[in-house]
């Protein structure tokens, strides 16, 4: 952790107020960028209405620079106070360089390959951590007045490894970092469980699960068929997309004749079959088709009318 000292630098005042609320265990997480693609930081005004909308929009934003990507259930969650560097002289004598980098582990009990994969693709960005603890508080970096923002990974330290199963213990997925060493432990804060509203618990947000396109999609003059399924079950009978059957689920452009394509009704059938169906398009004319209901993200398709 970041000390800073100076010449007029002052003790601290050891005061405690009469009801001291502490961070507890850490329960979940929220991993976010450090900075959106624009180069402006991820960060969030204390004074935000920390509602189901916030949350909702905060998790489904179509910036993955500036997406919140919640983790699982974390069990088992500890930290390592680092020893400080410290430069020894012949006579005995030492002098304090900086703090050692503070490094933390925990597991999840829910686990796949595919999990460990998707969480790995960030270790080579800059990355921060909203913790969670069990009482429902909202921790991060509180450094600059009025803001929360995610505590920063010192660089490509954030790791999740794949555990297999035995005859004593379940698979599950073990996750490792490290603060920045610009991280100072006394600018480390929360919003609390009473400044969350009710119509939400921090504990049980979920990130986007992909909507995986499954074989080839077919388009006729008045609606386009696709088979959208998840990461997860077997290679042979994946998990299928379920739900995405109202019309403000899909997005549909003609790219031939540009122009918005408005779904009139959508149809599944089977789980994960959808059959979208809109006005009559010109044979030839290519559509570009995007889901884009909650939860999810699809890279967006293009198929041609037949």
């Amino acid at each position: 952790m970041a000390e800073v000292c100076g010449c007029n630098t002052g003790p601290g005042n050891t005061g405690l107020v009469s009801c001291l609320e502490e961070i507890k265990d850490i329960k979940r997480g929220i991993l976010v960028p450090m900075k959106a693609n624009d180069g402006t930081p991820n960060k969030y005004a204390v004074s935000t209405t920390f509602d189901l909308a916030f949350f909702t929009t905060q998790i489904n934003e179509a910036d993955s620079s500036k997406r919140w990507y919640p983790m699982p259930d974390l069990k088992n969650f500890s930290g390592t106070v680092a020893d400080d560097n410290n430069e020894t002289f012949e006579d005995g004598d030492i002098k304090f360089i900086n703090s050692g980098n503070d490094t933390f582990e925990a597991i999840s009990k829910n686990a796949t390959p595919q999990m460990a994969n998707a969480y790995n693709k960030m270790q080579c960005l800059d990355m921060g951590i909203l913790p969670i603890d069990k009482d429902g508080k909202l921790v991060g970096d509180i450094s600059e007045a009025g803001f929360i923002k995610p505590i920063r990974f010192s660089s490509s330290t954030f790791r999740a490894k794949y555990m297999y199963a035995n005859g004593t213990a379940t698979a599950h997925l073990m996750f490792a970092w490290a603060w920045h060493q610009n991280v100072c432990v006394d600018q480390i804060g929360y919003i609390g469980a009473n400044d969350i509203d009710n119509d939400v618990d921090i504990l049980e947000l979920n990130g986007l699960l992909d909507a995986i396109v499954s074989g080839t999609p077919t388009a006729s003059q008045t609606d386009v068929t696709v088979l959208l399924v998840t990461k997860f079950g077997s290679a042979a009978s994946p998990i299928p997309v379920e739900g995405a059957d109202n019309i403000a689920d899909w997005s549909i452009n003609n790219l031939t004749a540009p122009a918005v394509v408005t779904p009139t009704n959508v149809t599944e059938s089977p789980a994960g079959t959808y059959v979208i169906t809109f006005a009559s398009q010109t044979v030839g004319h290519v559509l570009s088709v995007d889901l884009t209901k909650d939860g999810y993200e699809m890279t967006q398709f293009s198929v041609t009318v037949v």
